[in-house]
């Protein structure tokens, strides 16, 4: 609410669309400099580091260190997942031109969200060196 304030002064002659933008951009800098992101004015930290003699902090150094090192090599930081959506197909795509694409996509996992049960299984069983989930509703997933 803050964002569509701040931007709302002085915003005439904007594009509702425009407005939205710039609301998020004001929303996400003002997240940015927000208490709850720094350490010395975060109570949960403050209090966790506290409990653990700051081995969390020394934990959060190792993994930023690690995943520095990871990148620095040309690797993907640990729990890195490379997401791939569908923006050409609409709804109704020929399945062929999805089994190509998911190939393509060499993807190790797949989540299958959308479309009747019977459906998805059929179309699951299709897939090839894949792992195929089809969650249900709440369901999470450690990727």
């Amino acid at each position: 609410m803050l964002g569509r304030r701040v931007v709302s002064f002085g915003s005439r002659g904007l594009s509702r669309r425009h407005q939205d933008v710039a609301a998020f951009t004001a929303r996400q800098l003002l997240d940015m400099v927000a208490p709850s992101n720094f350490i010395w004015t975060n109570p949960q930290v403050l209090a966790r580091t506290r409990s653990q003699a700051g081995m969390n902090l020394v934990r959060g150094t190792l993994n930023l260190a690690d995943d520095l090192m990871r990148t620095g090599t040309g690797r993907s930081p640990a729990g890195f997942a490379r997401i791939h959506t569908i923006n050409g197909f609409s709804a109704h795509a020929d399945q062929a031109e999805l089994l190509a694409w998911h190939q393509h996509t060499g993807a190790g996992r797949t989540f299958l969200v959308h479309g009747d049960e019977a459906v998805m299984q059929s179309f699951a069983a299709k897939l090839a060196n894949t792992r195929v989930e089809t969650p249900s509703l709440g369901e999470a997933f450690e990727l």
